[in-house]
């Protein structure tokens, strides 16, 4: 609960885009442009409020004045490196990057989302290492070719 609000401030951010969107009592409110809010205040008044969310936070944070106040819990460190599993293809050059990026893209919408740690943990896991696991073997199969003939 932020004071002078009224009432609970819940917040989302969207998977892809990563636009926050927020609602007081369960009334969506409407973004002012650079994540400013306009919250419904006590006695009818008006609090104006700013949303931040880091690239990988499922949750923002709201800030009234000088006030932080976040909004659900910060994405734990694991769950950031696994997000970034599959960039390690990158060092495969292009045909790794052009392997990696939509598997990328998916586990950055995995950490953004609001399933359980645990889900986001094994999801980000399996996601992150179909790529690896593909190049590696891709690359085994092509040297057992090479050397066998």
């Amino acid at each position: 609960m932020i004071p002078g609000v009224a009432g609970p401030v819940e917040a989302w951010v969207h998977l892809v885009t990563g636009r926050v969107r927020l609602s007081v009592d369960g009334r969506e409110l409407r973004n002012q442009g650079n994540n400013v809010f306009t919250l419904p205040g006590l006695g009818g008044t008006v609090v104006t409020a700013w949303a931040t969310v880091g690239r990988l936070d499922a949750h923002p944070v709201v800030r009234v004045g000088d006030v932080s106040y976040p909004t659900g819990e910060p994405t734990s460190p694991l769950l950031r490196a696994l997000a970034f599993l599959p960039a390690l293809l990158g060092v495969f050059q292009v045909i790794g990057v052009m392997i990696a990026a939509p598997f990328l893209l998916g586990t950055l919408a995995i950490v953004r989302s609001q399933l359980g740690l645990r889900t986001k943990t094994t999801l980000c896991t399996v996601i992150g290492l179909i790529p690896v696991v593909a190049i590696i073997t891709m690359i085994t199969v092509n040297a057992i070719r090479r050397y066998s003939s």
